[in-house]
């Protein structure tokens, strides 16, 4: 049996805690920051590490297509927000020492929900 990435990088506490630094330097983010006003970022950074570690072989938690159309629905998100995101992203799991060629797979997982969250 092949072992996920969840795996290999110690599960969910591992993601969280990518989660919670990639959180942190989002709401530096003077372009990414508003979406989060008046968000509970507990909550938020729950459910973004539900969806690395599902999206990452972890155990299924949701409908990852069903949930991120409608939370994102009535938001104005644009391909450079996304790009961003991703850029972030990769800072925090390159901060957990999570190898290149891993993070170049969790960038293209991630990027294959850009048609789902972008829509401005």
């Amino acid at each position: 049996m092949k072992q996920t990435l969840f795996d290999k990088y110690g599960g969910f506490k591992t993601f969280s805690q990518v989660t919670s630094n990639f959180y942190l330097k989002v709401l530096d983010s003077p372009q990414l920051s508003p979406f989060f006003k008046g968000i509970d970022m507990k909550v938020m950074i729950n459910h973004q590490a539900n969806f690395l570690s599902q999206s990452l072989g972890g155990p299924v938690t949701y409908d990852i297509n069903k949930d991120f159309s409608k939370f994102h629905a009535h938001l104005r998100i644009t391909n450079e927000h996304y790009n961003e995101i991703i850029e972030l992203l990769t800072e925090a799991l390159e901060d957990a020492d999570v190898e290149s060629k891993d993070i170049d797979y969790i960038d293209k997982v991630i990027n294959s929900f850009r048609k789902v969250v972008v829509n401005a």
